[in-house]
């Protein structure tokens, strides 16, 4: 899962203190040690993560709608996974304004993510979306077609 912080000043929660005063948002595992889980971090920098399910409706094999939350019956249809990553760099950069531009993580599915000019700082980070699309071996749910 993604946390608005890479170092907490105060663990376990986070807070704008965070990162010496501006927080990194990360990519992190929860790992069992012991018998304590703990708090993993892997990569920086990771902002939002969109993933979308494709549904094969006509048994053909391929996906032909892309939803963001399968219903229980097609869960056993589900062939591919969108994945989609929005990372943004780990300092401001002070000439950019980032104000008003959409990353779009779900194809039109859900709410495109924008930064807020409110909060400091956050329209200056340069950003990027990583897109990649998974085809989902479901064994559970075998088809006539190979």
């Amino acid at each position: 899962y993604v946390r608005p912080g890479s170092r907490p000043a105060a663990p376990p929660g986070c807070a704008a203190t965070d990162d010496a005063g501006l927080p990194i948002p990360t990519l992190v595992r929860q790992q069992l040690q012991g018998r304590t889980m703990v708090e993993v971090p892997l990569v920086q920098g990771v902002e939002r993560i969109g993933v979308l399910y494709g549904i094969d409706a006509d048994g053909d094999g391929r996906a032909e709608t892309q939803v963001l939350t399968p219903a229980v019956v097609d869960w056993a249809n589900v062939v591919s996974v969108r994945v989609a990553v929005l990372m943004r760099s780990l300092t401001p950069r002070t000439l950019l304004n980032d104000a008003g531009k959409q990353y779009d993580l779900t194809a039109g599915n859900g709410v495109a993510f924008t930064c807020n000019p409110a909060v400091a700082n956050d329209c200056q980070f340069q950003r990027r979306v990583f897109v990649q699309t998974f085809q989902v071996r479901n064994v559970a749910g075998r088809r006539g077609a190979i």
